[in-house]
C-alpha cells in the first residue's frame, strides 16, 4: 500500500499493477521476486496435499490396527440423530493387547 501511494496509484493489492509504474531499473528485481514467491507457494501447497494423504492414509491403518485389536466390527454406525453409536462390542484395550 505504501508503494502504490507512493507511486499515486490504487492500493488493489496486486503487484503486477504496480510493475509497469516502477523504473525499469528496479522491475526485473521484483519480477524475480514475485516469481520466487509463486514458486515457494505451488511447493508449499504440494507438500500441503502430500501431507494430507499421507495422514489419511495413516489414519485409516491405524483404525484397522485399532478395530482389529479390539474386535470391533468395520467401521462406525451413526444412530438417527447423526451422534456415533457402539459399532459393536470389543474388548477394553487392555484386554487386547494383553
Amino acid at each position: 500500500q505504501d508503494l502504490a501511494d507512493g507511486l499515486s496509484l490504487p492500493p488493489d493489492g496486486l503487484l503486477t499493477t504496480l510493475l509497469p509504474a516502477l523504473p525499469p531499473s528496479r522491475r526485473p528485481q521484483v519480477e524475480a521476486l514475485m516469481d520466487e514467491n509463486n514458486r515457494l507457494l505451488r511447493r508449499i501447497q504440494q507438500r500441503a496435499r502430500q501431507n494430507h494423504l499421507l495422514l489419511t492414509q495413516s489414519i485409516e491403518h491405524m483404525s484397522k490396527v485399532m478395530h482389529t485389536l479390539m474386535g470391533v466390527g468395520k467401521g462406525m454406525l451413526y444412530d438417527g440423530g447423526g451422534t456415533v453409536a457402539a459399532a459393536g462390542q470389543g474388548r477394553p484395550i487392555y484386554e487386547a493387547v494383553g
